[in-house]
């Protein structure tokens, strides 16, 4: 084989080459590295930019939204121009007779202003607004005031074609404030006689309480009384399945004030029975807090003034309100774009503040029904709770509320057991009465100390056999070592030593075995001992409540008077 030859010249190459290579990953290392330099750079400017771009974002979108609140509140001055010239324009005259009105009530409350003026004043105004229900009531007040009786009653009739139901209204009130009695409750009865007790408004209920305090004068006809009756035989009539329904209401409500048996008596908790034990205790314990929170609500004192300052303050919004069909559209809208010019443009706002007072006026003009309306507000307990209608409302659906107390009471009563069933351990027992508790507790014990021998029969002995097994097997083994070593062997003593140790041991392990035995049954008896004097302690424990709750049960259904809505009036 030709030796293949390489001279000195070529290596020299192959080293410049290398090292030519080698300057060369330098060089490209140095520009990778200001390259990276670079990069981070650009990195760091690119950040510098998204946040000089995210707040100039930002300031863009506020310039846009104080733009937009600008434009809003621009239009809203230039609309408010608008809607103003236009109620003005058309029911201006609307305006000036509500304002004349509360004047003139406020007036013969003075005695300020001549019956000449008023009459002038009322009549004017009266042309200048056909159609509108409250001109002719207020020439109507005028004529009174003016003690003109023909021009009075021909006023009143031509309101009561344009709108009875608030003419009605307002004239009742208006006779209450000037303390006509007599003739405020003719007009309450007119208006009473309008009404659907299926859509009714929720203020009726002030008008039933001021009449029920004596407000509207003492009811000599029995007025309120008289309406809510026929209201009531409308409902009834209606809804075949109204007693039901106004049960189930107030058992629903009394259901709120039980108690769980439980809390007075733990130890039946967990007999078989509970639910049914539960199902009259707890009612038996509602019975004392319904009664007392009723009989609050009868106690309670009522501010007439208050009431009159109610009567009073309905009065002048019934005045002030405007046409719902023609004006009062406007009127809302001249009241959002005030709420825009007073937010400086802030149209969210604005709207907030009108979905919520949209959302209050529709609560409150909402038709209800009556028998509904009278019971929640009985059972309502927010801020806005009225003592007075309460009282009102409980006066007339007292019976309804004496019904349905007397099935609450009542109705699980004969589901209450006889005996209670429980369970101890896995073992079972009945109770009936308190001679029960010492032949359960001695059976109960038999069962567990039965249990007790079959768990100390069940621990093995195994551990104490093998021991022994092997012990003697060892010793065999010592025994064959040791005449083998006396014979000369030379192993036997190696196995005589072994036998001998592995014997030692083996009764060693036997000992151990037959103390842990020992223990183990010591424990178990140790456990269940303490398992029989706990068990005991419970069955006495439930024998001894349930006798309470059954003695409890039965004394109360024993007094007739607790089965009835009986309360104590001041």
């Amino acid at each position: 084989m030709a030796e293949t030859m390489v001279s000195t010249t070529d290596l020299s190459r192959v080293v410049a080459a290398i090292n030519d290579t080698s300057r060369k990953v330098s060089i490209v290392q140095g520009q990778a590295v200001q390259i990276a330099k670079a990069v981070d750079v650009v990195d760091n400017n690119v950040r510098v930019v998204h946040g000089n771009l995210t707040k100039l974002i930002k300031d863009f979108r506020l310039f846009q939204e104080e733009q937009r609140k600008s434009a809003a509140l621009q239009r809203a001055l230039t609309e408010i121009i608008r809607v103003r010239q236009e109620l003005e324009q058309n029911f201006g005259n609307n305006k000036l007779v509500r304002d004349t009105m509360l004047g003139l009530l406020q007036a013969t409350d003075t005695a300020l202003v001549t019956r000449d003026t008023v009459s002038k004043v009322s009549e004017e105004l009266m042309l200048s607004t056909p159609g509108y229900w409250l001109a002719p009531c207020l020439v109507a007040v005028a004529a009174w005031v003016d003690n003109q009786r023909d021009l009075a009653d021909r006023a009143i009739k031509e309101s009561m074609k344009r709108d009875p139901e608030k003419t009605a209204l307002t004239m009742a009130l208006i006779c209450r404030r000037n303390k006509r009695i007599d003739t405020c409750q003719k007009w309450l009865e007119v208006y009473f006689s309008m009404q659907d007790a299926r859509h009714m408004r929720r203020e009726i209920v002030l008008f039933i309480e001021c009449l029920v305090n004596g407000v509207f004068g003492p009811d000599k006809n029995d007025l309120c009384a008289g309406y809510i009756n026929k209201w009531m035989k409308d409902i009834t009539k209606n809804n075949p399945k109204f007693r039901e329904d106004q049960v189930n209401y107030w058992r629903n409500h009394f259901l709120s004030y039980c108690k769980n048996a439980n809390e007075e008596f733990p130890a039946l908790a967990k007999v078989k029975e509970y639910d049914a034990i539960n199902g009259v205790v707890g009612r038996i314990n509602a019975t004392a807090p319904i009664k007392t929170n009723f009989e609050k609500l009868i106690n309670a004192q009522i501010n007439d003034e208050e009431l009159k300052n109610k009567i009073d303050e309905k009065l002048m919004n019934l005045v002030s309100e405007p046409e719902q069909k023609t004006e009062a559209p406007l009127r809302e809208e001249e009241t959002k774009l005030q709420l825009i010019k007073e937010y400086k443009g802030d149209e969210k706002k604005a709207e907030e503040v009108i979905k919520r007072r949209k959302a209050l006026i529709y609560w409150y003009t909402q038709p209800v029904d009556l028998a509904t309306h009278l019971s929640n507000t009985i059972t309502n307990t927010g801020e806005n709770s009225d003592v007075a209608a309460k009282k009102a409302a409980f006066q007339f659906l007292n019976g309804y509320i004496a019904d349905s107390y007397q099935e609450f009471i009542t109705e699980n009563a004969p589901s209450f057991p006889e005996s209670v069933s429980f369970d101890v351990d896995g073992w079972k027992g009945t109770v009936k009465s308190e001679k029960d508790k010492e032949p359960l507790q001695r059976s109960y014990e038999k069962q567990m100390r039965d249990n007790l021998e079959k768990k100390i029969g069940a621990v093995s002995d195994k551990p104490v056999k093998n021991a022994m097994t092997m012990a003697i097997v060892a010793l065999i083994v010592a025994v064959v070592g040791l005449i083998m070593g006396i014979a000369s062997v030379g192993f036997g003593w190696v196995l005589f030593a072994g036998g001998a140790i592995f014997t030692i041991v083996g009764f060693v392990k036997m000992s151990n075995a037959k103390k842990l035995i020992e223990q183990t049954k010591l424990n178990i008896t140790n456990e269940m001992e303490q398992k029989i004097r706990a068990g005991k302690v419970r069955i006495a424990n439930t024998v001894d409540q349930w006798m309470k709750a059954k003695a409890k049960v039965e004394g109360f259904y024993a007094l007739p008077e607790n089965k009835v809505f009986a309360l104590k009036e001041a």
